[in-house]
């Protein structure tokens, strides 16, 4: 199950485990949609930002960010 958590959790001495700047950072993403934000608004602000991307391409795209703001595990909810 540790292969597919998302990208702001770690396996850790057997614990899953937030890892805090990331967490932010989809904090920060549900923010920003909740303000009125477009997906490609978000992406475009953090990559005009800078900020360090999460996913697996190394920048935001709109693709990321919206699975990001889709996954029920980003609320604390987990279906094995």
């Amino acid at each position: 199950v540790t292969d597919r958590l998302p990208a702001w959790v770690k396996a850790e001495g057997g614990k899953l485990v937030l890892i805090p700047e990331r967490a932010k950072l989809v904090k920060r993403i549900f923010k920003m949609a909740g303000s009125g934000y477009g997906t490609p608004s978000i992406v475009a602000k953090l990559n005009r930002e800078g900020v360090p991307a999460i996913g697996k391409t190394g920048r935001w795209v709109k693709g990321y960010v919206g699975k990001i703001l889709r996954d029920r595990r980003a609320v604390g909810e987990y279906q094995p």
